[in-house]
C-alpha cells in the first residue's frame, strides 16, 4: 500500500497518547509513504485520489521485495470452520461483490477444537 500525503504534519490519530492514536494501533502499515505537496506529482507519477491520507501503525505480514525497495504484504486467511462465509454463496449479491476482492496469498484451515 502506498500513501501519498500533502505535508508531514501529524494527522488525526498520529499523536501518541491520544485516544485516536490508540484506536489506530491495529491499522495496516503502509509499505511506502511520500509527501507530495499540493499541485505537484508524486515519484510514482500517479495522481492523488485523496489529499488527506494518513499514516497507520500496525504490524504487517511482509514478504518479498517489490523491486522498489518496499516489502510486499502477504494476505493470509485463517478459516475457523468449513461453512460458507458471507460472500461465498453462489447467486447472492454478496458473492458478486466478493468477486471483486483480491485473492489471498494463502488460506489456512485451523483445526477444529474439541467440543465444537
Amino acid at each position: 500500500m502506498r500513501v501519498e500525503r500533502v505535508d508531514d504534519r501529524p494527522a488525526h490519530g498520529e499523536v501518541p497518547g491520544t485516544e485516536a492514536y490508540n484506536q489506530r494501533l491495529l491499522d495496516a502499515v503502509p509499505d511506502e509513504m511520500e509527501v507530495v505537496p499540493d499541485g505537484q506529482r508524486s515519484r510514482s507519477n500517479t495522481t492523488r485520489s485523496r489529499s488527506n491520507t494518513t499514516r497507520s501503525r500496525a504490524a504487517s505480514n511482509l514478504s518479498t521485495n517489490s523491486g522498489t525497495g518496499s516489502p510486499i504484504p502477504r494476505t493470509v486467511v485463517e478459516r475457523v470452520d468449513d461453512r460458507p462465509a458471507h460472500g461465498e454463496v453462489e447467486g447472492t449479491a454478496a458473492r458478486e461483490l466478493r468477486l471483486a476482492d483480491a485473492e489471498p496469498d494463502e488460506v489456512k484451515v485451523l483445526p477444529q477444537s474439541e467440543g465444537r
